[in-house]
């Protein structure tokens, strides 16, 4: 019996063996599967934590623009009706001329026409008696007045100089100029 249990001794001790190189290599095996799992899952780490960070950039840049063109456009909205509110106050101005000033660019004004003679001028209605001190050889309107400035009516036909139409007449050309003096550097 001792060959029989020599076998069996010898059987037992080759599966054990067999069984420890299995184990060992099932370890190795889960150890390099493990491993390789650790090294995606960094991976994959430092995937989400770059792809994070870029979005993170790409959101706060968006923020930042869109801060800058709100920014720019409030600040375009003020300078508007900061110009909005010069030709205003030019219309006033013009419309509150002392008689002195009016009589001298009215005349100033005719006298740079061809004018014919037969023409009616039309005026403010609180300048007509200075106007009329002027004595100039065209007909002054009794009837027909101007907010601001004066017409030269000759049948159907009108010379406009109403402050407030000349000055939206010119105010494209004045508008670069007028921004330009206001919001210099």
């Amino acid at each position: 019996m001792s060959n029989l249990e020599n076998l069996i001794e010898k059987i037992k001790e080759d599966a054990e063996n067999e069984a420890k190189s299995i184990l060992e290599a099932v370890n190795k095996e889960k150890n390099a599967l493990v491993k390789k799992k650790e090294l995606e899952a960094e991976k994959k780490k430092v995937e989400i934590i770059e792809k994070a960070e870029f979005d993170n950039n790409l959101l706060r840049e968006r923020i930042i623009s869109k801060a800058e063109v709100d920014s720019r456009n409030i600040l375009l909205e003020e300078k508007q009706k900061i110009i909005k509110r010069v030709f205003t106050l030019a219309k006033e101005n013009l419309g509150n001329l002392d008689k002195k000033e009016y009589s001298n660019y009215l005349k100033s004004k005719i006298d740079s026409l061809d004018l014919k003679g037969t023409e009616t001028l039309i005026v403010q209605e609180n300048m007509r008696d200075e106007i009329l001190k002027l004595n100039l050889p065209y007909d002054i309107s009794k009837d027909e007045f101007v907010e601001a400035g004066f017409l030269v009516k000759d049948e159907d036909i009108y010379i406009n100089y109403k402050f407030n139409d000349l000055v939206d007449f010119y105010k494209e050309d004045l508008l670069n100029d007028v921004a330009a003096k206001l919001f210099e550097r």
